[in-house]
């Protein structure tokens, strides 16, 4: 009896793979309904949660305008224009005709400097050309004269040839008076010191009675020009 009940008997060797395939087909099984659950349950919240669903799609036309994207940051608001007027000529200043905090137009008059010293030389510069370019004439017509003479054979051609020289002479003189005179004009225009731009007018500098001298480091007056103003600020390159 014992023989045939052991005979009968399934051997362990060959229940205990069994067993193993058994336990790794359930969890195989087991692993894989998580995992679909899990899915399942992710693709469900993806729905639900604002923001995260799918991106919608729409065909518009390319234009060129404006973005409507604000950078903030620190920024310095400057002057579009300051100007240190300063005096071009020198001699005593008469009068100024601003006040500080004014606002002036360009081209308006700040100031007057002593114009008479100016006048003075521009009249005598005046007056030297007069007597140069009458010099001049007298020349031109001794020079015809001469023309005329070579031509009937009454005089030399070396007579010609001073009056040329003596007129072409006479000529430059002229011109460099004609200079002088354009600068001692301009010199008496300098002694009117407008503004150079439209803007605010700072401290005076000097007052009426001074005397001045040209290009003074100290100036007269600061002219800021506020409209248009400047504004200067930094922008990180990765918000660019």
């Amino acid at each position: 009896m014992e023989t045939e009940s052991t005979a009968e008997r399934p051997s362990p060797r060959r229940s205990g793979p069994r067993v193993v395939l058994t336990l790794a087909a359930i969890a195989a099984g087991v692993a894989i309904w998580y995992g679909t659950r899990h899915a399942d349950r992710d693709a469900s919240a993806a729905q639900s949660a604002p923001g995260r669903g799918p991106v919608p799609v729409v065909v518009a036309e390319a234009v060129a305008r404006d973005v409507p994207i604000w950078l903030r940051g620190l920024g310095t608001v400057r002057a579009w224009n300051t100007v240190s007027v300063r005096p071009k000529v020198g001699g005593e200043l008469v009068s100024l005709a601003f006040e500080e905090g004014q606002h002036v137009e360009a081209g308006a008059l700040l100031a007057q400097i002593d114009p008479r010293p100016f006048e003075i030389a521009r009249d005598q510069a005046a007056a030297r050309l007069a007597q140069d370019e009458a010099r001049l004439g007298g020349a031109r017509r001794t020079l015809n004269a001469s023309r005329a003479l070579v031509k009937a054979r009454a005089a030399g051609q070396l007579e010609f040839d001073l009056a040329a020289a003596t007129v072409a002479e006479f000529e430059a003189v002229v011109r460099g008076d004609k200079a002088m005179l354009a600068n001692a004009k301009l010199q008496l225009e300098y002694t009117r010191i407008v503004a150079p731009i439209s803007g605010r007018a700072g401290l005076r500098q000097v007052d009426a009675g001074n005397v001045v001298v040209a290009d003074d480091p100290r100036g007269l007056v600061v002219l800021t020009q506020l409209q248009p103003i400047a504004l200067v600020f930094t922008v990180p390159q990765a918000e660019l």
